[in-house]
């Protein structure tokens, strides 16, 4: 696959998180309505499943620098970094579990796994990033508590996951066809075989 094909498929989906993220967002939490849910990271999931994790984490990047630019601010530079670590992670996670081997199975436990591999970082970068964000950007807002994290962001981030894992799964199999007609859909990634004469590893 060309570089400059590699790129215009990264820059689309990265256009059609952003049009996702300016048209639809929804607070999930009346007591934090700061926490919004957007379908951006579909675009970005749909990468890393079609054509590699990497894939999903560059569109995610993307998405988050042209972001910043176009709603450039003081929180938009704490919350912004957050996002594409949210967005990155899942991707990353779900990517590499779904390349080996896709099937519908593997779909279903990849998206569980990043779902909750991306809502543990959240929480630790809660704690370790984001009061360094805020120290640089809004030295005046107030850190969130190990209550506040374990109660409303942990939730919100599960409930974020689970939607765009939902959402996910049920586009990816039906737009699978069309984006291999197209030759957006690498294969999965071959496994590992012992050379001839070695016995296979365990």
């Amino acid at each position: 696959m060309s570089l400059f094909r590699q790129v215009a498929r990264i820059a689309t989906l990265a256009s059609v998180s952003l049009c996702l993220r300016f048209m639809f967002e929804v607070p999930l939490f009346p007591s934090a309505p700061y926490l919004k849910y957007d379908a951006g990271d579909i675009p970005v999931l749909i990468g890393a499943f079609a054509l590699g994790p990497e894939v999903g984490v560059a569109v995610a990047l993307v998405n988050s620098l042209v972001f910043l630019m176009l709603r450039f601010s003081p929180e938009t530079l704490v919350g912004e970094p957050m996002n594409f670590l949210a967005g990155a992670t899942f991707a990353w996670c779900a990517g590499n579990l779904y390349f080996p081997n896709k099937t519908k199975l593997r779909a279903v436990l990849s998206l569980m796994a990043g779902g909750i591999v991306s809502t543990l970082a959240m929480v630790a970068a809660n704690k370790l990033a984001l009061p360094f964000l805020t120290a640089l950007f809004l030295p005046r807002a107030v850190q969130a508590t190990w209550t506040e994290i374990l109660t409303v962001i942990l939730p919100f981030n599960l409930v974020k996951a689970g939607l765009n894992g939902v959402l996910v799964f049920l586009v990816y199999k039906r737009i699978s066809p069309a984006l291999k007609a197209a030759n957006w859909e690498q294969p999965a990634r071959p496994r590992k075989t012992a050379p001839a004469g070695l016995p296979a590893a365990r």
